[in-house]
């Protein structure tokens, strides 16, 4: 059963993501969180079900519906709102279509909206083979960490095995190491099922804060980012929680004097869709906030030791791969890579656009600064003139964004002789012709000596 849940709020629209799950059996959830994202989603791929909120900025629920009647589209159209149903049957004769038009209250009654869809999509409704657990997405188990009631991994059907505990403190990592690449679910209890629910849909996705380990919330919220992404693009959300992951990696360059200890610290770190990208933003803060850049007069004029260049730079961090999911796909850099022959031409296909489609996201929306966009774009240029999408010279990237992709150079680098320092000075020592022209010259000189190595570059 495939279905298009309409709703402008995070936490609800987590939340009956959770529901729906739980409700139907091989169920295929799109999300979208306006009217009008919504009409895009439809015109992409058909959907069994519509769950549709009334008002949304970015569109209303009419817009949808106003849409699928005027295209003759067959789905099920359920208006899913707090708002009053007479008010809006007088202002848009909803419902119009016969069997097909329904409208459900929003309550903190689960069971009612339970039985009330099934009544409805009863076509679609297979029980549940084991009524004794519920499954969460993982990524729900972010937002906390400590656990709320017992966390189950289903080895089977009917076999479940407790990893932790009732009130046990937890990481991100400790839930994902016992899940498969491609598992999506962790499960609890029936009856502790009602109070999870609530609590989830209380709790805001910028509550999660681990002050015991900073680096841990940091990579965290990451992971709560691009699920976001994933789900529904760039929105208000995934803005305010990258603009906190800044405040938190600003803070931790501040404090970290030893870069080398910075780095080392990542060694243990091993999902590279989101450590690759924590790394990045910690790399990029410290370099910017550290170093003197008076005496570079390229870099001098930028003022890259200014707050709102730390936020540009480690913005764009934190996005430039949000559009993938897979991350073997993410560690390629090159389209003449023989890895890239290991995936499917969709998903080549996605890994040449995802600079271009995440620089497009983040244009649309003006409370980012200028140039994140841009940094994210050029993320994948080479020196040489051989990078994608735009194929840029030297001459023609911007010197931000020859730091950011010196800087990622460096972190693949160190990924690929697995942390290892005494590999730190042969990088150096090849980045400095590597990266010896162009708008290259003075972030490369800045790089090298951030790390207080003495390395000659040619002029």
């Amino acid at each position: 059963m495939r279905i298009l849940l309409v709703e402008d709020c995070d936490e609800v629209r987590q939340l009956y993501v959770m529901l729906l799950d739980n409700i139907f059996d091989n169920v295929e959830i799109t999300e979208s969180i306006s009217g009008n994202n919504a009409v895009l989603k439809l015109k992409e791929k058909s959907f069994d079900l519509i769950l549709c909120d009334y008002e949304m900025p970015g569109g209303n629920g009419d817009v949808v519906y106003y849409f699928i009647k005027d295209n003759n589209i067959d789905s099920i159209f359920i208006l899913f709102t707090s708002k009053d149903s007479t008010e809006i049957t007088e202002r848009h004769n909803f419902p119009e279509r016969e069997g097909k038009d329904f409208f459900i209250s929003k309550s903190n009654n689960f069971n009612e909206f339970k039985q009330r869809l099934i009544s409805i999509a009863s076509n679609y409704y297979t029980a549940p083979l084991d009524e004794g657990y519920r499954k969460v997405r993982i990524y729900n188990f972010w937002k906390f960490n400590k656990a709320l009631c017992d966390i189950y991994l289903r080895l089977s059907n009917q076999k479940y095995v407790k990893i932790i505990h009732s009130g046990d403190s937890y990481t991100r990592k400790d839930i994902e190491k016992y899940a498969h690449k491609n598992q999506n679910f962790l499960y609890i209890n029936a009856e502790d099922y009602q109070n999870f629910s609530v609590t989830l849909g209380q709790t805001p996705f910028l509550s999660y804060i681990d002050t015991k380990n900073p680096e841990n919330a940091t990579v965290t919220v990451h992971a709560m980012i691009h699920e976001l992404v994933q789900s529904v693009g760039i929105n208000e959300t995934a803005i305010k929680m990258a603009e906190k992951t800044v405040a938190n990696i600003v803070e931790m360059a501040k404090d970290d004097k030893n870069l080398y200890a910075m780095i080392l610290r990542t060694r243990d770190k091993r999902d590279y869709l989101y450590d690759h990208s924590y790394l990045l933003s910690c790399l990029c803060g410290h370099l910017a906030w550290q170093m003197n850049w008076s005496s570079i007069k390229t870099l001098r004029r930028m003022n890259w030791s200014s707050a709102e260049t730390l936020r540009k730079i480690t913005l764009a961090s934190i996005f430039h791969d949000l559009t993938l999911d897979n991350p073997d796909l993410a560690m390629i850099n090159d389209l003449d890579d023989p890895a890239l022959q290991n995936f499917t031409e969709g998903e080549i296909k996605k890994f040449k656009d995802h600079p271009s489609k995440m620089a497009e996201l983040l244009r649309q929306h003006k409370t980012l600064p200028p140039d994140v966009d841009h940094i994210v774009l050029q993320h994948h240029e080479k020196v040489d003139g051989t990078g994608f999408p735009r194929k840029l010279s030297a001459k023609r990237i911007s010197p931000l964004s020859c730091i950011f992709i010196i800087a990622h150079d460096f972190v693949d680098e160190l990924y690929k002789c697995d942390f290892d320092e005494t590999n730190i000075i042969p990088i150096m020592e090849k980045f400095a012709k590597k990266y010896n022209s162009g708008n290259f010259k003075d972030p490369i000189h800045a790089f090298i000596r951030s790390f207080d190595v003495k390395i000659d570059i040619e002029d």
